[in-house]
Formats: C-alpha cells, sequence, structure tokens
C-alpha cells in the first residue's frame, strides 16, 4: 500500500521487517527481539515483550477443557482463611499479619514477607504429567535478600521472584528426576503494577507468560514429588489476586484469551536529515502485545509549524488489531524551508490508555559534498557555512535558518571526499516540567574559531536558550584536529538554575546516512557487539534471553573499551570517549546508544551516541531519556567529551581500536595487591597449603564448587611444580620449608617428579614429554581435513556434563573458523619447534594458511558457546599458533599474522576501571554471547580466557614491540590476582567468572597456576622452554636463555644460562647420539636410566626422539660441548598406512627408533641406522589394515 494509507501484516509476514520493527512473529526456535513501545515520546523507550509464540508455547490440548483444580480469588476481605473457588476444597490458612485490598477482580491479599497462605498437603496439587499456575500479582518491595514465593509447592513447582543477587527475576521452577532447575526466567517486573503470569509445564517445554509476552525452555524428566503442602506468598511482599492451578497445560489459544489487549506504538520519520523540498516518510506501526483484539482505535498524526502533509488523512481509523497482524500508519510530509522540530502521533482505543508518541524531525538545506583538499589543518568559511578539516577529513557545517547544527564527516579517499556520517543537530534537550517532558532540538546561532597552536584547528558554537520551565541554559559545542584523522568533540549545557534533566544528547552520528546506508563491513562496539555483514546489533544469534540480548544503551559496565565504530568501502568512522569523565564534576561512565542499522529510528544509517543522564542511575538500560530526572544544578556544566576518528584505508573495525589507544594509551595494570610478584606467589602457595589441600586423604582438589566430574581429589604434578619454584622465589626459610615439605608429601604419595608446561626440563623426563606431544600431534594430524581445517561437529553429546545436549543447537555440523583451528595447529607447532621436525611444520603450515581468510575470532569454546560467538580464547590460540610458526621459521608473515589476531582480543578487554573496584581493569570477558544461548557472559568476565590470551600476548611481545602487549598482558594478570579470595576455605583461589555490574563471585574457584604461569614470565622464570635451532634442524630447549650457540667441524657449543636460583636441564633434539658431552670442559657422565637417579650432572640419549637431555646442577652460565654431532631427522607423523610399501624416496614414512638404533636416516632410498646395542628395534605405529591379509612381508 502507499505512503497515504494501512498496513495490515500477518505473522508471516514480519518475518521480513527491518529490525525495530513490531516482531510478534516468532522463527528459529527462539523470541525475536519485541516491538518498542514510545512511553508517549519517541526517546523514552521500553521494551514490550510481545511474542505471538507460534512455535514457543504450548500447543492446543484435547477439546475437554476441566477447570482449575485449586482457585484462590482473595475476595474474602477478612478473616484468615483464602477460599477455593473450584470446588474441590483448597482452603489456603494464612499465616502472619493478614491485610486485605482491592485487587484485579474485587479483592487481593496483600503480603508484608512475613504473610503465607497454606494449603494441607493433598497428592492432587503435586506435579503429575502437566501444570498451569496462572496469577496476577503486584510486587512492591523486592529490596530484601530473600527469594520471594508466589506459588511453591517444594518438590513439584516453584513460581518466585529470585534474590536480588539474581538480579530479582520471575522464575518458573519444576522438579523433575528430583532436581529444580534448569529454571525458565523472565524479566524483573516492575513494582507498583499489577502483573498477569501463566506458568505452564507441558511434559516436554516449559513456558512462562507474563503481561502477555512468552517464553519456553525444553524441560523433560519424571516428576518425584514428595509430601509437602503448598504455599502461596511465602517471603512475598506484595499483592496476589485471581491464583489457579490447573492440572494440565492451558493451550496457547486459553492464554490469550485471558489476556487484556495492550497497544504498543511506534513512531519513526526517515530519513533522519532531511532536505528542504523533498517528502519524509513518517510512520507509525500500532501492535498488540495482550491476547484479545484491539478494536475501534484511530490514530491521528500532529505537525509542527513548517511541515505539510503531502500525503495521507491527519486521521486514520484502525482496523481491528490482533496480537498477529499489527498496522502500519504511513505519512508524507514536507518542508520548503529548514525545520527542526517534533511531530506527533495520537493513538486511541476504547478503554485503553491512549498514547502520544512523539518523534524529531529536521528538514535542512544540502549539504555540500564536494569540496577542494585541506593541505594542512585549517577552518574555512563558504559563506554561511563553515568547514573544519586536515589532508584526512573534514566536517561541513552548513548554516541554516534554525542555525548551526547539522554536521558531515568526510573522509580523504583516494584524492576525494567520502561522505561518512551526518547528524541533524549538536544535541536534544528534554527535562520533566509540570505536565511532562518537553523537548527541544540545540543547534547553535553563533561560532568562533578556537585558540589553536601550530598544525592545528577548531572551531565552537554556542547558544543561549530557555526551556520550557523558564530556565536558561547555555550551550557550547567544540570541534578541535590536529593533523590526523582524529578530532576532539566537547559539549557542555550549563543551566542559570536549577533543572530536572530527562535528557542531555552528546555527539551522536548517523553514520551511513546520506550515503551508503544500512550496509557496513563490520560493526563493533567494545564488549558488546562485532558485527559482519548485514548482522544487526541488539540480536539473538547468539544468545536468546532478550534481557541480555537487547543491549542498545547497555548498562556502563558492559563496555569494555568505550568505542563504536563502523567499517564500510575501505573506511571505518569510530566515536569513543573516556568511561571516566567525570560529566558533572561527580558522576562518570556517561550513556550510550549503538544500532546497527538503525532500528531505534527506523533509519537507513547507523546510530553511535552519547547522552546524559547516565545509566542505570537515571536512564534504566535500553531506554533513551531518563526515568528518574537528574537534578542539574545552577550553574554547575554538565560536560562529555568524545572523539571521532575516520579512518581509510582498512575493511575492519578494529582499525577505530587502535585510535582509542593512540588517545589515551595503555592503561598501567592497577597496584598489586600485595606489594610484589614474590609475595603474590607466597600468598597463592596457601591453594596448596591451605584451600585445596584435604588432610585426611593428602590429596589436591583439582577445582572447588564446579561440577562433580570436574571437581575431584588428586595429585597433580603442576602443583608440586608450583610449590617448588615458589620455594627457590621465597627470601623467607620457614615459607620454603613449608612449600618443598608439601611438594615433597604429594611427590612420594604420588610417585612422581614436578612438572608443568615445562615439558619436564625443569625436574622431570623431557624426551618423554617430548615423546607425549608427538602423539598428540599426531592425532591432530588423523584429525584434519585436507585443507587443514579441523571443524564443528553436531551430534548428541554422549558423555561429561553435557551429555545429552544437542550440538547442532551451536551450530552448524562442518564449520570452521579460527577458534576450531588454532589450538590443534599451534599443539603440532609446538612440537615442531621443539624437535626440529621439517615434515610436522609443514603439515601444520596447512592449517595456518587456512586460518589465514578469518576476521573476527570465533568457535574456540564449543563445548558450550555458539560456534558464530565472538571469542577471546580463539584469539589467543591463533596468536599462539602463528607466534610458534614465527619461532620455529622466522618468516614475518607468521609474526604478522600473530599481531592481527593479538588485536583481535583487545575488545574483550577492560581498559578501565570503577576508582573502587581495580579488579576491572584488564579482566577479560570469554565471548559476546551465552553459554547454550542462555544468560549472556557479557558484562561477566571469565579471567581464565585473559590469562591464556595475556600468555600468548607475553610471547608475542618477546618478538613484536609495535603495541604494549607485555602491558596488556600484565594488567590481565593483576585483574586476576585482585579475583583471589583473601581470607575463608577458598583462600588464594580465584572464580570461572564474576559479575562487572554487581561484583559477585561464581562460586566454581581454580588454583593459581594460570596466574602464576604468567606472573613467572614477567619476573623472568618463564615456566615454557626457549628454543634455538642449530645446523639444518638440531633444536636447543631449555627454561633458560642460550648464547654463543654453533655448530663448528660436527661439534656443538653454546651457553646455557638459566634464572637467578634455578638450574635444570637442556633438550638438544633431532641430533645422533653423540660420543661425549661436556660442561665447562668437563666430560659429564652418560646414564641410560633416569637421570635423576645419578647425582650431578649427567646425560642421556633418547632414540625414539633422536634427543640428548643434559642435566645440570650449577646455576650461572656454563659451556656446552657436544662433539661428533650431526643433524638425525625424527619420523614426523605420516599419513596412516593402509598397505606394507615403503619406498624412502624422502622421509621416514612414520617409522621411529624405538630401542638401541643411532643415526636413523634416508639414503638412496634406503633407510639406515647403525645398531647401538644387541636389541634394536623400529616403531611404525600408523599402520591401518587387517593383518590376516598379509602372508608374507617382503624386505
Amino acid at each position: 500500500m502507499g505512503a497515504a494509507g494501512v498496513e495490515c501484516s500477518s505473522a508471516r509476514d514480519l518475518t521480513r521487517w527491518p529490525k525495530g520493527d513490531i516482531r510478534c512473529g516468532v522463527t528459529d526456535q527462539f523470541q525475536k527481539r519485541s516491538s518498542l513501545h514510545l512511553r508517549g515520546n519517541v526517546h523514552a523507550w521500553a521494551l514490550a515483550r510481545v511474542s505471538l509464540a507460534l512455535l514457543l508455547c504450548v500447543r492446543g490440548q484435547p477439546s475437554a477443557a476441566p477447570g482449575p483444580v485449586a482457585w484462590w480469588r482473595f475476595d474474602e476481605a477478612a478473616g484468615t482463611v483464602a477460599r477455593d473457588a473450584s470446588g474441590n476444597g483448597f482452603d489456603a490458612q494464612i499465616h502472619g499479619p493478614v491485610s486485605w485490598a482491592t485487587g484485579v477482580s474485587n479483592g487481593a491479599l496483600r503480603f508484608g514477607g512475613g504473610t503465607y497462605a497454606e494449603v494441607a498437603f493433598d497428592p492432587r496439587l503435586q506435579l503429575g504429567t502437566a501444570l498451569t499456575i496462572q496469577a496476577w500479582f503486584q510486587p512492591t518491595d523486592i529490596s530484601p535478600n530473600t527469594y520471594k514465593h508466589l506459588v511453591a509447592l517444594w518438590d513439584s513447582y516453584l513460581l518466585r521472584l529470585d534474590n536480588p543477587p539474581e538480579s530479582s527475576k520471575l522464575s518458573f521452577f519444576t522438579f523433575l528426576d528430583g532436581k529444580p532447575e534448569p529454571r525458565l526466567s523472565f524479566s524483573t517486573p516492575a513494582l507498583g503494577q499489577w502483573h498477569q503470569v501463566f506458568a505452564v509445564w507441558d511434559g516436554t517445554n516449559m513456558s512462562l507468560w507474563l503481561d502477555g509476552a512468552c517464553r519456553t525452555a525444553k524441560r523433560t524428566g519424571t516428576p518425584a514429588p514428595r509430601s509437602n503442602p503448598l504455599r502461596l506468598g511465602q517471603s512475598f511482599i506484595g499483592l496476589l489476586d485471581e491464583v489457579k492451578l490447573y492440572d494440565r497445560a492451558l493451550s496457547e489459544e486459553e492464554i490469550l484469551a485471558e489476556v487484556p489487549p495492550k497497544p504498543v506504538a511506534w513512531l519513526r520519520v526517515a530519513p533522519g536529515l532531511g532536505e528542504i523540498g523533498r517528502p519524509l516518510e513518517v510512520s507509525c506501526t500500532i501492535s498488540n502485545a495482550g491476547g484479545q483484539a484491539l478494536v475501534n482505535g484511530w490514530a491521528r498524526l500532529t505537525l509542527p509549524p513548517g511541515l505539510r502533509l503531502v500525503s495521507g488523512p491527519v486521521l486514520v481509523n484502525l482496523p481491528a488489531i490482533t496480537r498477529a497482524a499489527p498496522v502500519t500508519v504511513r505519512w508524507q510530509v514536507q518542508a520548503d524551508a529548514p525545520v527542526a522540530d517534533y511531530l506527533q502521533a495520537v493513538v486511541r482505543f476504547p478503554g485503553q490508555p491512549g498514547a502520544t508518541n512523539t518523534a524529531g524531525v529536521v528538514v535542512a538545506r544540502p549539504v555540500p559534498v564536494t569540496g577542494p583538499l585541506f593541505a594542512q589543518p585549517a577552518l574555512s568559511q563558504v559563506g554561511a557555512d563553515l568547514v573544519l578539516g586536515n589532508p584526512a577529513l573534514r566536517l561541513v557545517f552548513p548554516s541554516n535558518d534554525f542555525g548551526y547544527g547539522v554536521l558531515a564527516v568526510d573522509v580523504n579517499q583516494g584524492g576525494a571526499w567520502r561522505r561518512l556520517a551526518l547528524a541533524n543537530c549538536f544535541s536534544q534537550l528534554a527535562i520533566r516540567t509540570g505536565s511532562g517532558v518537553a523537548r527541544r532540538f540545540v543547534h547553535a546561532d553563533r561560532w568562533q574559531p578556537l585558540a589553536a597552536g601550530p598544525g592545528q584547528a577548531g572551531v565552537e558554537f554556542r547558544r543561549t536558550l530557555t526551556d520550557a520551565n523558564g530556565t536558561v541554559w547555555e550551550a557550547r559545542f567544540g570541534f578541535a584536529l590536529s593533523n590526523d584523522d582524529r578530532v576532539r568533540l566537547t559539549w557542555e549545557l550549563t543551566p542559570q538554575a536549577a533543572a530536572d534533566l530527562v535528557l542531555f544528547q552528546g555527539p551522536s552520528l548517523l553514520v551511513g546516512e546520506g550515503s551508503f546506508g544500512t550496509r557496513k563491513d563490520e560493526a563493533l562496539f567494545g564488549g558488546l557487539e562485532w558485527l559482519v555483514g548485514d548482522e544487526v546489533s541488539s540480536s539473538d544469534l547468539d544468545m536468546h534471553d532478550p534481557d541480555y540480548y537487547i543491549r542498545f544503551v547497555p548498562h556502563p559496565n558492559k563496555i569494555t573499551i568505550p568505542l563504536m565504530a563502523v567499517a564500510q568501502g575501505g573506511a571505518v568512522l569510530a566515536l569513543y570517549w573516556d568511561c571516566l569523565q567525570r560529566w558533572d564534576g561527580v558522576h562518570d561512565r556517561p550513556a550510550a546508544v549503538f544500532a546497527s542499522p538503525n532500528f531505534l529510528d527506523g533509519q537507513s544509517n547507523h546510530l553511535l551516541g552519547l547522552f546524559l543522564p547516565a545509566v542505570p542511575d537515571w536512564t534504566p538500560p535500553n531506554q533513551r531519556e531518563a526515568a528518574t530526572p537528574y537534578p542539574a544544578a545552577a550553574q554547575v556544566p554538565l560536560r562529555l567529551e568524545a572523539w571521532l576518528a575516520a579512518v581509510t584505508p582498512t575493511t575492519q573495525a578494529l582499525a577505530g581500536v587502535a585510535r582509542w589507544f593512540d588517545t589515551f594509551g595503555v592503561p598501567a595494570p592497577a597496584p598489586l595487591p600485595r606489594t610484589n610478584y614474590i609475595r603474590e606467589t607466597e600468598f597463592s602457595m596457601r591453594a596448596f597449603l591451605e584451600s585445596l589441600w584435604d588432610p585426611v586423604e593428602q590429596k589436591w582438589w583439582t577445582s572447588k564448587g564446579g561440577p562433580a566430574e570436574l571437581s575431584s581429589l588428586a595429585r597433580p604434578p603442576h602443583y608440586a611444580f608450583q610449590l617448588r619454584l615458589a620455594a627457590l622465589l621465597t627470601p623467607d626459610p620457614a615459607l620454603r620449608d613449608q612449600f618443598n615439605a608439601r611438594a615433597a608429601l604429594a611427590e612420594q604419595l604420588g610417585g612422581f617428579r614436578p612438572s608443568w608446561d615445562d615439558v619436564g626440563l625443569t625436574w622431570a623426563n623431557p624426551a618423554g614429554s617430548l615423546s607425549g606431544l608427538r602423539a598428540s600431534a599426531t592425532a591432530k594430524v588423523d584429525s584434519m581435513g585436507a585443507d587443514g581445517a579441523w571443524r564443528f561437529r553436531a551430534r548428541i553429546e554422549t558423555n561429561g556434563i553435557f551429555a545429552g545436549y544437542d550440538y547442532g543447537l551451536l551450530g552448524p555440523d562442518g564449520a570452521a573458523e579460527v577458534g576450531t583451528c588454532a589450538r590443534n595447529a599451534y599443539e603440532i607447532l609446538r612440537y615442531a619447534r621443539l624437535s626440529g621436525d621439517g615434515e610436522a611444520f609443514a603439515t601444520a603450515e596447512k592449517s595456518l594458511r587456512f586460518m589465514e581468510q578469518f576476521t573476527v575470532p570465533r568457535a574456540a569454546q564449543v563445548w558450550e558457546c555458539p560456534v558464530h560467538a565472538p571469542d577471546i580464547l580463539a584469539a589467543a590460540d591463533a596468536v599462539d599458533a602463528y607466534v610458534e610458526a614465527w619461532r620455529f621459521s622466522g618468516h614475518r608473515h607468521y609474526l604478522e599474522q600473530a599481531v592481527r589476531w593479538a588485536w583481535t582480543g583487545l575488545p574483550f578487554v577492560y581498559m578501565w576501571n570503577p576508582p573502587d573496584h581495580p579488579v576491572l581493569r584488564h579482566a577479560s570477558i570469554a565471548i559476546l554471547g551465552g553459554s547454550w544461548f542462555q544468560g549472556s557472559w557479557i558484562g561477566q568476565p571469565v579471567q581464565w580466557n585473559g590469562l591464556r590470551y595475556a600468555y600468548a600476548l607475553l610471547k608475542l611481545a618477546d618478538y613484536d614491540t609495535s603495541f604494549p602487549w607485555r602491558t596488556v598482558a600484565e594488567g590481565l594478570t593483576v585483574s586476576a590476582l585482585y579475583q583471589q579470595d583473601t581470607t575463608g576455605t577458598n583462600v588464594a583461589l580465584w572464580p570461572d567468572n564474576f559479575s562487572a555490574l554487581d561484583w559477585s563471585k561464581c562460586p566454581w574457584v581454580f588454583e593459581p597456576g594460570l596466574i602464576l604461569k604468567n606472573v613467572f614470565k614477567l619476573i623472568g622464570h618463564d615456566i615454557e622452554p626457549a628454543t634455538v635451532s642449530v645446523g639444518p634442524g638440531i633444536r636447543l630447549s631449555a627454561r633458560a636463555t642460550f648464547a654463543d650457540v654453533a655448530l663448528t667441524n660436527g661439534t656443538l657449543r653454546f651457553v646455557v644460562q638459566f634464572p637467578p636460583g634455578e638450574t635444570g636441564q637442556v633438550l638438544m633434539a633431532s641430533l645422533n647420539k653423540p660420543a661425549e658431552v661436556r660442561v665447562n670442559s668437563a666430560a659429564v657422565p652418560q646414564t641410560t636410566s633416569n637421570l635423576w637417579e645419578v647425582p650431578g650432572p649427567a646425560w642421556r640419549y633418547d632414540a625414539t626422539v633422536a634427543a640428548v637431555t643434559l642435566k645440570l646442577v650449577t646455576g650461572g652460565s656454563n659451556l656446552v660441548e657436544v662433539p661428533d654431532v650431526a643433524y638425525q631427522p625424527v619420523g614426523w607423523v605420516f599419513p596412516v598406512a593402509q598397505l606394507i610399501e615403503y619406498n624412502f624416496d624422502r622421509s621416514l614414512q612414520g617409522w621411529t627408533p624405538a630401542h638401541q638404533i643411532d643415526r636413523l636416516e634416508i639414503t638412496n632410498g634406503v633407510l639406515r641406522g647403525v645398531a647401538s646395542g644387541g636389541d634394536p628395534y623400529l616403531h611404525q605405529t600408523r599402520l591401518r589394515l587387517d593383518g590376516n591379509s598379509c602372508r608374507r612381508i617382503v624386505v
């Protein structure tokens, strides 16, 4: 239908609407974002959780529809008994203070936290094959730290408000197989309002309806009820009315018939900046978030002066509006002169509260697109228009009748200006008045150049204005640039008298407006969004709970790097700021809004902006105006500062992140909680002396508070390793004795030597570890595809904590991302580096080439996280893999790839912290999504992910100085140190995750190893070995530094230096068995047994890995000489042989020297070796064939 009419949409049509339109339909087995309900104006947004429930909610039941088993109407108005109106005799005895009130239907019972109504046990009330709970409730206080039960029959079902640490959500539980979890939850109900709830279990699915919106979750199992009484309202504070229980699942139709109609209207104007003489489209979509139809309604459009109606009647009569069929009314308007004002649409239905929706409209003269380039920073004037620019970018400020405020951002791309963004005003001001909220655009009526030094330019715009209450405000808007691609923006608004502020719009940009529109290559919002292509923000791609995935105005503590950026066509436009700027001299963290594309205003652009008052104290999350006005004080400036950057050439939004660091730098790590790293190490040992140690079993907990499969008693060798190394580092003799004694006890009882990621080079058997690494690498190669990829596999899991879970929900079978590949590639490459095996490296190179196609880190945690979710662990693994490739090959391309992937991890790391919470600085979130699509990891740091990333950065920092990687890594480590418990039963342990909103910790806690691994590297005691290459492929590895390495005339010489206070072993791989080894010119004894059974220095040769292990017992520098050395390759991971046929044309083809064979090599198609004992033999382990098929072997 044309612009001057009404459009009715069926549920089928809804899926084609752009994001932000009324979304009543449900697809893909989860709820889509609902409509945005404008509460009287275009800026006060609330989310009406609308769902047609076509797929989610319970299906119809048999035609017989018995009534409720119990029904408490609470109409008694006196007494201590609530009568059952079902006729089944389930009267409820009221305990505690009794108070009655007016309800939804006649009376209601008031509960004060100490009141509850109880029905004695009756098996008819227990959970059977199905259940429906129906009720009206009005909460009045949710602050007490208790669970507030609406309906509870323990061991059968429970409907409650969670406690405040769990966000006071409405939650529904069914007890199946003896377990109440998982629950189904809804957002926190508003206080002081009546809410209608239906909680349904149909034997397969749970559905929870709140005020007409529905959520669902699969829930199967067998009820096992016990003989408990039923209670209503226990610990609840508020009113209950019309509580019904059914022993069947009400159908969708039955539920909707009970839900009153609920009109939702959304008014929008497009484009975001109109041009004089050209029509604009005004549309108002009216939907029904209730159940019963809306009838006999109308919508009326009111225009401000200067706008005229081009098409469509002012007053439109609306057809009946059902839940499945919203209606859109469209008009066209036009202005013949510049206008900046607000239009209104009034929507009315008989018996329903009316809605007056307001939308801003700005019509201006065309903004010039062409113009001369700048040779240097300058402010120029063309007629009344102003242009501020430099060789990289320009800002165009056209003059209009309403003043200055329209703004264009252009970038110099290929010697011509290209438009990236527009703004239709400098600001908007909204204040509370006696009759509501008054709004106005803020444009400037005067300007002056900013004082600037050489290579700088700027301009400041001003205006004095008076609001609807008569308060005078002084407004200032500043723009300053130098010779790069950044512009500093300063917004200031000062009232001359006290005012109730509802909105002060700060710097805001409509990216793509008037140019590339909704198209983008990437978009980024630090810690919240990483979009590519046509993906949309606030979507349910990686989480399914709208309380989490709707995030266009987030809580500021969810923002890791305060930056928003959009990349398109080889350029990036970024808006970024300092979270901790004190915008009124006291408060920090301004509010941010991000919509890509701009579904909030229904426009063909991407919205990036800042505003006040801040979230959550005044403005609730996902609203654009304050619910509680901010009391602006007379003569106290409100100031917002931000930067914009227009970067080209680039294809990734990460270019904007680089400008954030160019501007603010990498924040220094927070001060150490215990003053220095040695004390941090000493403190961390309390985990092994106290919190993890079981004195009865004389074992350690592998973790505490987690799943039973992952929290068990054992004697991990790396726990002993940490104690031993801490004993070397501490200056305290008493602590040293404690650490050594506990390690010695565990080693004796467990029969092991301490080892960790040192590959056994400190106190164990590195040759054995290298053999194990080869076996692991072999397994990785076996599972690698021909293209070098490892892929996600959809399946029904049969083992572990996710047994029975359908992995097909997490992503498509066969999906490949950097996160499915990088860790496997790293393990092959680590083996290649330590062993010197070129074939292993060549095999892994296929994977390295495959991974180069990806730009966003994803899919490293697909044991529970969606394949698509951006993932810091994928970035960490990719850095690890490419650093290993660089260390093996020296090819700079691999180092550049490591740097590229290191940048992709930065948006997951907090680059700020509230002053009273140093733990948040450099804390790191895991993914931009939720585990199994439930909940969200946004704003929920998972530091073990960050510590893996930190260690990868520390390794990268050894080779790359283009960015302060070490500072970031140290910050991640220090944040983890702050996460450790300082006292109690979990002292020195740290959580799987914690909340950046309320600072609560997950009860699953870990040993400090991941923290200390980073600490030890930071202080020069790196756990992982260094490796150097000698000659054609010999590798030297040790937890030490090497110097003066040479292979001359068959003699290998090098100097090895261990960290202070340490000794260790050197592994020399891929060489023949030498005749002797000398240390500091003295021959060292050889042994064929355990090196640790030989006192003093010693060496042994392991033919299986063609390696010499040299044990040293003196610190400082040691000169090592090994005469008569030759390179000897070790048989690598040859493809699995299915035929006994070897030609030895170039490799060992999978054969390895297992016992008493040296100098194994290929010569002219012949495999040759030297027997060094009386029992020489080889292994070929990668052989897969039917032995019965071989009658004869010819050699």
